[in-house]
């Protein structure tokens, strides 16, 4: 790629991947490793690398967005988040271990099963149950939300979105967001929450690979920046947009970057 159209497209790349992480709750990361292996000839794990520094950036400013609506449960978010950190950080050192066309292949076959599990959740709503912990929030608009958390069913999910990134370093929050949703999070208060998750989550990453030497200094200044300007636009559009639709039309397109990756590690 010519240096004229690579600072565009890299900024371009950094708001797709961290607008669909704010408004969708995840898949910023399936779109962003994918498209440095397959456009910017990254090998798997330096596009890991990378995408972690990225997220980081993006779950940051998404976060401080969703924290002036008020939607953000702080206090289930940093436990989620912390829970995730074992994964994350095991993952990263078997990821560093496994190289070359299988472990692309295997990535490949991970984004398109974990791409379509929004669109099995996208209707499920946040009906609580009992015997969960029970939580009360009221946003920055006035709107009230009570719902009980499972928590086992939150605690799994965040264990296996932690081990999910550390390891493959995209799709993590398809796993995340729908497991919150499923465990009794009102959808616009997982979609917050996860937020915060993913901000520790990628944090770790981020220190992690750049321990192991994989990120690319070079590419992440200008991923970030589009990350940047992705995180505050995502937190306005999701709080009006019905993503129902959206969120099908991305899985598939999610979909197609795992085939791709598929095809590329057999031929």
């Amino acid at each position: 790629m010519s240096v004229d159209l690579l600072i565009p497209a890299l900024l371009i790349l950094g708001f797709l991947c961290i607008i669909l992480n704010t408004v969708l709750g995840g898949g910023g990361g399936a779109v962003l490793v994918p498209s440095l292996i397959l456009f910017f000839n990254h090998s798997t794990n330096a596009a890991i690398a990378t995408g972690f520094v990225t997220i980081a950036v993006g779950a940051m400013v998404s976060t401080f967005a969703y924290s002036r609506q008020g939607r953000v449960d702080y206090r289930l978010g940093l436990i989620l988040g912390a829970l995730t950190l074992p994964g994350t950080i095991l993952g990263a050192f078997i990821g560093n271990l496994i190289q070359g066309p299988v472990f692309q292949l295997v990535l490949g076959i991970v984004i398109v099963l974990v791409a379509l599990l929004p669109v099995k959740t996208t209707n499920i709503g946040a009906k609580g149950s009992e015997g969960g912990w029970s939580r009360k929030l009221t946003d920055a608009f006035g709107k009230e939300f009570l719902y009980t958390v499972r928590m086992r069913v939150a605690i799994l999910s965040a264990v296996a979105t932690g081990f999910e990134s550390g390891t493959f370093g995209a799709a993590g929050a398809l796993v995340l967001t729908p497991g919150m949703i499923i465990a009794g999070f009102p959808i616009h208060i997982a979609l917050a929450t996860a937020r915060l998750v993913a901000l520790v989550l990628s944090l770790t990453g981020s220190v992690t690979r750049l321990y192991l030497g994989q990120v690319d200094i070079a590419l992440t200044p200008w991923l970030s920046v589009g990350a940047i300007v992705g995180g505050f636009v995502g937190a306005r559009v999701a709080r009006i947009l019905k993503s129902g639709l959206l969120t099908k039309i991305v899985s598939f397109g999610i979909s197609l970057l795992g085939v791709a990756l598929i095809l590329k590690s057999i031929f």
